[in-house]
């Protein structure tokens, strides 16, 4: 797609979710402070609205253009918007949620070319491990997985979008032109969706006006998983399997290391806490600015990994092994957090709101 389209694409993106904030108290779509959420005043959560209008606006003339697989992807995006959407209004069970993005799961594996039929040459370089019947399984894991940790990653202002970004335009760069053209359409104008809408979200200059809400984290969950599996898998593949997992490292490893320590303590996966790693980073004094910052550099050194691995033909079994030990380390530290109440020799206060209320009284000293 050409250029000025994708700027186009941003613009109008930019632009819906300037006009859905308007009147999102009439929509219902409102993030009310308080919890452990750390904004202070009311945040319109129209992100996702305004970046699956902007892929109906673009994308419906090329429709006639586009396979059946690209179809079902969108139709997996928009059940995910939906989903999510009504999360936000009356807040869905978590059974409720894991059942629908399983469902789409097995769409996006049955319609949508998104099966995970191998794990690469993961043991010794060469031979492909096949998967075989444990295909189906493994692709509702991990698709599931990848919305989750999306949704998970939405907890401070621009971070979700922002590693989204990040993992879109690695798998970008390493696509080039060997991927299906229709399928680098809905990868790119999704990226320039996410980059109008990010206009809104960003705290570089400002508090954000505009969140994703579950909707939009979901939404772009859903499309990132069909990238992740849908390029990493087949003869022509763009890139190997563990390389999928570097281009969106640091949300996978949190949102497992998180779940792991709230299931060792007999806890469910999924009741929210303040233990993600942009809550510790909140929690151990950093601003919201440095905090995002932080998560954004870290998550460019996983696609900086991911596009050198694709270039000079890194050994996946190496890829694996490095991946897991940066998973075991990064679990090992929070583990430490958690226990200790700080984090690498940083103090960490109660939860956010405690933290941002001592950055108040440090600055008003």
């Amino acid at each position: 797609m050409r250029p000025e389209m994708l700027l186009l694409a941003a613009t109008l993106c930019a632009a819906l979710t300037w006009l859905l904030s308007r009147s999102a108290v009439v929509l219902g779509m409102v993030d009310q402070p308080g919890g452990h959420k750390h904004h202070e005043t009311p945040v319109a959560m129209v992100g996702g609205l305004a970046i699956a209008g902007t892929l109906l606006i673009m994308l419906l003339p090329f429709t006639t253009l586009m396979a059946p697989a690209q179809i079902a992807a969108l139709i997996a995006a928009a059940a995910m918007l939906v989903t999510g959407t009504i999360d936000d209004r009356i807040s869905l069970a978590p059974r409720t949620r894991l059942l629908v993005q399983a469902l789409v799961a097995l769409l996006l594996a049955q319609f949508a070319d998104a099966r995970l039929i191998d794990l690469g040459a993961l043991f010794d370089g060469s031979q492909i491990v096949q998967l075989g019947w444990f295909a189906w399984p493994m692709t509702v894991f991990s698709v599931v997985g990848v919305i989750n940790a999306c949704n998970m990653s939405d907890g401070i202002d621009g971070a979700a979008g922002g590693l989204v970004a990040l993992a879109l335009a690695g798998a970008m760069i390493l696509a080039g032109s060997q991927a299906v053209p229709a399928d680098l359409a809905i990868v790119s104008v999704t990226l320039a969706a996410v980059l109008g809408f990010l206009v809104w979200n960003l705290p570089l200059l400002r508090s954000a006006r505009a969140y994703l809400g579950d909707g939009g984290s979901l939404l772009l969950g859903s499309l990132l998983a069909w990238v992740l599996v849908g390029f990493s898998q087949g003869p022509e593949r763009v890139f190997a399997p563990v390389t999928a997992l570097w281009l969106y490292a640091l949300p996978l490893i949190d949102t497992v290391s998180v779940m792991w320590r709230r299931m060792a303590e007999r806890r469910s996966p999924f009741q929210p806490d303040q233990r993600h790693l942009h809550h510790v980073l909140l929690r151990a004094g950093l601003s919201v600015r440095l905090s995002w910052m932080v998560m954004m550099l870290l998550g460019l050194g996983g696609v900086v990994v991911a596009v050198c691995a694709t270039r000079f033909n890194w050994s996946e079994p190496m890829l694996a092994l490095l991946f897991l030990l940066l998973a075991f380390s990064h679990h090992f530290v929070m583990w430490r957090a958690d226990r200790s109440g700080s984090w690498l020799s940083l103090p960490l206060a109660a939860d956010v709101g405690a933290a941002a209320a001592r950055r108040r009284a440090a600055g008003r000293a």
